[in-house]
């Protein structure tokens, strides 16, 4: 079974921003490709002056095809993502992302700025990604990574 440890680890300074955007695409589907049988384990640690102000452990083991079918897991859909955005002004996204995102679950509390975003496919989740990252970013131009 194919497994994947993902581990993100960061300490910030006090004012220091981190925009985190992390996909993962379980299969192609144009290619005919599916993702059967995996273990994935997804951790972020974030903390600030070595204090942790962030926590998340995203683990998805077996069926995968089965676990991207539950309404609480990608209700179906094939390409998977996790953001965040840790910054002192992080909160004052929350209202933006929900009125030009409806669809992105997402949150903001105590300087952070969290979403998980779910979409058929690589293409669209791309779609969705590029603008929502922008605008975390203040719409400054992401790095070139993101134009390939």
């Amino acid at each position: 079974m194919p497994q994947l440890d993902a581990p993100v680890e960061a300490d910030l300074a006090s004012e220091a921003r981190l925009l985190i955007v992390e996909a993962f695409i379980f299969g192609r589907a144009a290619m005919g490709e599916t993702v059967r049988w995996a273990s994935l384990n997804d951790q972020w640690t974030i903390r600030r002056h070595g204090q942790l102000v962030f926590a998340d452990n995203v683990r998805l083991e077996g069926d995968i095809e089965k676990l991207l079918e539950r309404q609480a897991v990608a209700a179906g859909d094939r390409a998977v993502a996790t953001v965040a955005l840790i910054a002192p002004d992080a909160e004052r996204h929350l209202d933006l992302v929900r009125n030009d995102f409806p669809a992105i679950a997402s949150t903001a509390f105590a300087g952070k700025f969290l979403a998980r975003v779910t979409a058929k496919g690589a293409y669209e989740l791309r779609q969705t990604l590029i603008p929502l990252a922008t605008m975390l970013n203040g719409g400054s131009a992401l790095s070139k990574v993101w134009s390939v």
